[in-house]
């Protein structure tokens, strides 16, 4: 639930490494059963696979920015929220690098 004003993606294959950030221009909290951003459908699909909260919270994105090169996954592994500044994010060059300078 901390603020923060950019989200970081992580792709698997074929980079194995953060690639994009984009701005959080919005979030909505959203109640299952209750309108908002996300339909029936996509708690069905998003959700309810992973977990059973029935409170979740949406982000709406700005555009999405490429890396001018990836933060590359060296074996260190992303498990739950990370937060660190962008410049950090730009100039890691591995994910060891980036968790030195991150907050868990």
């Amino acid at each position: 639930r901390r603020e923060f004003d950019y989200m970081a993606f992580y792709r698997t294959a074929p980079v194995s490494g953060i690639t994009h950030y984009a701005p959080v221009e919005a979030r909505v909290e959203q109640t299952r059963g209750e309108s908002g951003p996300m339909t029936d459908d996509d708690w069905e699909t998003l959700i309810d696979p992973f977990s059973d909260e029935r409170v979740v919270v949406v982000f709406e994105l700005g555009p999405l920015v490429p890396l001018d090169a990836p933060v590359e996954n060296d074996q260190n592994g992303v498990r739950g929220a990370w937060y660190c500044s962008i410049d950090a994010l730009r100039t890691a060059g591995t994910l060891s690098a980036l968790a030195e300078r991150a907050d868990t």
